[in-house]
């Protein structure tokens, strides 16, 4: 016959797994949809002479998880269609699709992929993560404002990128007589969710 102190150590690993497991539970992250329409992920470059030009990317899908509560267990991740990457001047748009520049036909996606976050209080947060454009990866630090009222979400955010870091814009492309180094980006978004 099985000694009874046998019989309460697998009842006692039991109890002890649900235990650590409703804590899990109620602190579930909440999924978020992002509302889409234009204007939720703009750019912004300067030509050679120092005018500033605006850019869009339209098309992207979302995945995104985020509770203020539980930023450990927070995560994002956009990909954008590279294609949908346009300023609506037809001589730029022509060019931006080609090897020298987004090689929209060699890397049609742009990945932005973080799971650490920090609050800084006052609504203010910064994501940082990895961004991927054109097969290159760099770290990417994006400061974000949130404002969640019951299960909608606005957030604004802004970063700057070194678009040579990507290879974006080389050879006769590269230099900043053609166009401008530093490239801003912006974030505008509405979100809804019903729950984890």
């Amino acid at each position: 016959m099985m000694p009874v102190s046998h019989l309460f150590k697998p009842l006692t690993m039991a109890a002890l797994f649900f235990a650590l497991a409703l804590p899990m539970a109620a602190h579930a992250v909440p999924l978020w949809q992002v509302t889409q329409k234009d204007g939720v992920i703009t750019w912004e470059g300067t030509t050679g002479d120092g005018t500033v030009f605006q850019g869009h990317c339209n098309k992207f899908d979302s995945e995104i998880a985020f509770d203020p509560a539980a930023l450990d267990q927070s995560s994002v991740k956009v990909t954008i269609n590279m294609a949908s990457c346009l300023t609506g001047d037809e001589q730029k748009d022509q060019l931006l699709p080609l090897d020298a520049w987004f090689d929209v036909p060699g890397f049609p996606q742009g990945v932005f992929e973080a799971t650490s976050f920090e609050d800084k209080g006052d609504g203010q947060y910064v994501a940082n993560g990895m961004l991927s454009l054109k097969g290159v990866s760099q770290p990417l630090a994006l400061p974000f404002r949130l404002d969640i009222q019951n299960d909608t979400a606005h957030v604004t955010g802004e970063t700057t990128i070194d678009r040579t870091n990507f290879n974006i814009g080389v050879g006769q492309w590269g230099g900043p007589e053609i166009a401008g180094v530093a490239v801003k980006i912006r974030i505008d978004l509405n979100a809804t969710t019903s729950g984890s």
